[in-house]
């Protein structure tokens, strides 16, 4: 195992666990960090793991700088656990720690609008569209830009606001469409580039732009 493997586990059993807090009990430090990275990796899968990591993490070596990640990673393990209600009040705490640490950013405001256009919240429409609105920030990799303009426009097309969609819709699909982000640097040229362009939002998009 690499040096930096053992704290990015993709798969979860009872041996990986006690080998993962053995290192994780000799680090001298960086412990929160740790935990929350392999809270990440685990939330698709495993999110009830995701959830006790991050509650040890708060017990045994709390740190407010990861609770804009700890927030986000809970409500995304709430969601795969259909708990919709506590995933949707764990993104907003996320939220507000992004508003408290602005310059620790996060996909949160991407993942809150996911959230409530998945699980059709409309209730949390107009304050999802508000807050990804004044998080985002303009990003040199096509992917962000997509789900930024993408959810706009969704969450416009489903407050009824089809003059806002239709063209933040077509803005989306421009994105899609760069097969280079705008880094300088040649050799990554190709990260943050869409690639899913038959999954959901993508096929919603497309109706909209050609409404």
């Amino acid at each position: 195992m690499a040096s930096e493997d053992w704290y990015r586990n993709e798969k979860w059993n009872e041996e990986i666990e006690e080998a993962f807090f053995v290192k994780l009990k000799r680090s001298r430090s960086q412990k929160t960090q740790y935990l929350k990275i392999q809270a990440g990796y685990l939330v698709g899968n495993y999110p009830e793991v995701t959830l006790r990591l991050i509650k040890y993490a708060r017990e045994n070596c709390p740190d407010e700088f990861w609770e804009q990640d700890f927030c986000l990673y809970e409500s995304k393990a709430h969601y795969r656990l259909t708990k919709y209600e506590k995933a949707i009040s764990c993104a907003y705490l996320s939220v507000e720690w992004r508003i408290k640490k602005p310059n620790h950013k996060t996909e949160i405001p991407y993942w809150l609008s996911e959230l409530v256009l998945r699980t059709e919240s409309a209730k949390d429409y107009e304050k999802s569209l508000d807050i990804l609105l004044k998080l985002h920030h303009p990003s040199p990799f096509p992917i962000t830009e997509f789900y930024f303009h993408g959810y706009t426009s969704l969450l416009s097309y489903r407050l009824g606001n089809i003059r806002v969609a239709k063209p933040e819709a077509a803005l989306a699909l421009s994105w899609a469409e760069k097969d280079e982000n705008l880094l300088q640097n040649k050799p990554k040229r190709k990260l943050g580039v869409f690639k899913k362009k038959l999954d959901w939002p993508y096929s919603e998009i497309v109706l909209i732009a050609n409404k």
